[in-house]
């Protein structure tokens, strides 16, 4: 009878010294999200068992967080807004939500600019007719639509040229 007045005392004394806390936890409503080149806002909900932390790891101006700390709860809405884009490439940024030990990524997309330019605005041809050439240049694909039947495009198989930009 002693030992199991000591085996239950010695449990008593376990349960009572074991920590009850719940590990902090996200879950996100989405981990990613896509802008087009105009920008925008959108609004990410996720749930925290405990205090949580919002930022943007990568280091750029063109993305940001809000707000970017709270308290737990379920359906936080974090505001996420990119700025336009105005250069010729796509980009991402990474936005880390923390609480405790517990962290989760959103990925932010967002398309390159649209450019399509030529060298020259305006051609003047003769009443004979003649063939033109028009250099074009372009960060994105593009479709050649002529809305007259005395214009005809000739597509050839001409060599393309890239401009190659190297930093050092």
């Amino acid at each position: 009878m002693k030992k199991f007045l000591f085996y239950l005392l010695a449990l008593m004394a376990f349960v009572a010294c074991t920590d009850d806390k719940i590990p902090p936890e996200i879950k996100l409503e989405k981990s990613s999200t896509d802008f087009t080149e105009e920008g925008g806002s959108t609004i990410i909900s996720f749930s925290s068992t405990d205090a949580w932390t919002a930022e943007v790891t990568d280091s750029n101006d063109w993305c940001s967080v809000k707000p970017t700390s709270g308290d737990a709860g379920d359906r936080i809405a974090l505001i996420i807004s990119a700025e336009a884009n105005d250069i010729t490439d796509d980009r991402t940024a990474t936005i880390m939500v923390r609480s405790g030990i517990a962290e989760k990524a959103i990925t932010i997309s967002q398309e390159k600019k649209s450019v399509i330019t030529s060298t020259q605005d305006e051609y003047t041809v003769d009443g004979k007719g003649e063939e033109i050439e028009i250099e074009v240049s372009h960060s994105v694909d593009f479709d050649i639509s002529i809305d007259c039947d005395w214009i005809t495009y000739n597509k050839t198989r001409a060599l393309e040229t890239d401009k190659l930009t190297f930093v050092v």
